[in-house]
């Protein structure tokens, strides 16, 4: 990131890791997008406004997520996999992505259970509330 900004390139990050915000912006980056990307129309603009040379991008204006009933439908129940370990994930790698998942949605119940899931038990825990979550948005899907 630093490289490509001292040569006067934006930079823009995409992850479902917030933690990699700052640093990504600390190195240089004019704009952070957090994954999932619900608005595509506003990642356009968002790319369109970097080309432009209209240069950093102030926090809190990058693109809002909305939510697709299927694709969280499909998402909850990649996590459910993930964190059961029916996809062979690390333990560390399954409990990010549902952190990721949970801030997107606004989840904090969902974020605190998957912060706390650092034993088998704890696991199994938020395996059972993304299961409740995976049954309540497929009864909206």
């Amino acid at each position: 990131i630093a490289e490509a900004a001292a040569l006067g390139l934006a930079v823009l990050c995409l992850s479902g890791d917030p933690d990699g915000r700052m640093p990504a912006l600390e190195a240089g980056a004019v704009a952070f997008v957090e994954k999932p990307i619900g608005s595509m129309a506003a990642l356009v603009r968002l790319i369109r406004q970097l080309v432009a040379g209209v240069g950093p991008v102030p926090a809190g204006e990058e693109p809002a997520i909305r939510h697709d009933p299927l694709a969280l439908c499909d998402d909850l129940a990649r996590a459910v996999r993930l964190v059961t370990g029916a996809e062979g994930a690390e333990p560390a790698y399954a409990t990010g992505f549902v952190r990721s998942l949970a801030r997107s949605t606004g989840d904090s119940a969902l974020e605190t259970a998957a912060l706390q899931a650092r034993d088998a038990a704890g696991r199994q825990a938020l395996a059972a509330l993304l299961a409740d979550r995976l049954g309540a948005a497929q009864s909206l899907a």
